[in-house]
């Protein structure tokens, strides 16, 4: 009696060890807790519905969890659909006996989908008010995006959600008079923080790429800061807009520039840009300046314009202050000469400091009757405070 007992235990125990390796390694499908899902989503939010298909679960017994998973969802808000890849989560051992699903996490991936409609989708699901900032300024782009959320015993979201995007070809107007096209990243979205990598984008023709861009938020105001730079681009009057420079007498003609940027700025509740500071190296090909009648009598053959060539200019922004170094080839006539200035502008009043070689250009003061002959070695230096609405 004793033998077939234990015997009885024995096969008990082995169909009940064979029942969990079978569990925990192929699982089971079930369309039980549809609709259970279905209307806690609905009762979360209104505007959200879910189309499920099977669910499979496999058991996870030493975390007393049930892992559930299911292939090809969609999710629709106000009618719009989203096409996921799966959906994933985890439900207690005990939710499952009381017939209640209970999920301590959750895990989706989208298939391929517009921008817009994915940010209209996290808004909707977190209440974040810094996805508002975003919504309103995409136009297009197509991204692949990974959620996990952690779920507290009421299934509400807890603050440590965790969400990553890849963006391909995006289309961004932020602002009034910045425009961002062929746009591609990767971002990881956490509490009040956006952190990007490896940023290509196209702005007034002119291709820009990052390593890394932050976007904080605190209280009402977002924090921005990263670096941003370009290669072998056109120079055009739309980088001058913001630093309020005016660039009417300047000539951007086939004008090559490489930066290397570093900045920081606050976008505010209502969306305007303070507190901007940059840092920037800039190394530039060729600048003209459109004919400057005031320098004739100092440069009796001067051209129509003037020239500047291989600049290396440094130039740092803040607090609506400029301060500017710069180094490099000047041309009046047909030489090129070394020129070294520097610039500080504060409000409406300019100073700066030059220092130009004039070995090989004519130069003259009639009126202290001076005249200087080619190569002959001139340097000139200028100290000198001047506002704004007079010609320097």
């Amino acid at each position: 009696m004793k033998k077939k007992f234990l015997k009885y235990i024995s096969i008990i125990v082995s169909v009940l060890i064979l029942s969990i390796l079978y569990l925990s390694i192929f699982g089971l499908e079930t369309e039980k807790f549809n609709n259970q899902i279905k209307n806690k989503i609905y009762q979360s939010n209104k505007d959200l519905d879910i189309e499920l298909k099977k669910i499979r679960l496999t058991l996870d017994p030493l975390n007393f969890q049930i892992n559930a998973k299911t292939i090809g969802p969609k999710i629709f808000f106000k009618k719009k659909q989203i096409q996921l890849e799966f959906i994933k989560t985890k439900i207690s051992l005990n939710s499952i006996l009381k017939n209640k699903i209970i999920s301590s996490k959750l895990e989706f991936s989208t298939r391929s989908i517009t921008l817009k409609d994915l940010i209209t989708f996290f808004r909707s699901v977190t209440g974040k008010p810094e996805f508002y900032l975003l919504e309103k300024s995409i136009k297009n782009g197509q991204v692949i995006a990974n959620v996990e959320l952690n779920l507290d015993e009421n299934g509400k979201i807890k603050k440590d959600y965790k969400i990553t995007v890849i963006l391909k070809e995006g289309k961004i107007k932020f602002l009034k008079d910045y425009n961002f096209e062929n746009i591609n990243f990767s971002l990881k979205i956490y509490e009040n923080t956006f952190d990007f990598k490896n940023i290509k984008l196209r702005s007034n023709k002119i291709n820009f790429f990052s390593k890394d861009l932050k976007i904080f938020q605190r209280k009402n105001n977002f924090f921005v800061e990263g670096d941003i730079n370009n290669e072998k681009a056109i120079l055009n009057n739309d980088l001058f807009k913001l630093f309020n420079i005016d660039t009417k007498d300047l000539n951007f003609l086939n004008t090559n520039f490489d930066s290397q940027n570093k900045f920081s700025f606050v976008i505010d509740k209502r969306f305007k840009i303070k507190n901007y500071k940059i840092n920037s190296k800039i190394k530039l090909s060729q600048l003209s300046l459109k004919e400057q009648e005031f320098l004739k009598p100092f440069f009796p053959k001067l051209n129509k314009s003037i020239v500047l060539k291989d600049q290396q200019i440094e130039i740092d922004y803040k607090n609506k202050i400029i301060e500017l170094k710069s180094s490099g080839k000047i041309q009046f006539e047909n030489e090129l000469e070394d020129i070294d200035f520097s610039l500080i502008k504060i409000n409406d009043n300019f100073d700066f400091d030059t220092q130009i070689n004039l070995q090989k250009t004519l130069f003259s003061i009639d009126f202290l009757n001076f005249k200087k002959k080619k190569k002959k070695k001139k340097k000139k230096k200028k100290l000198k405070k001047i506002k704004k609405k007079k010609k320097i």
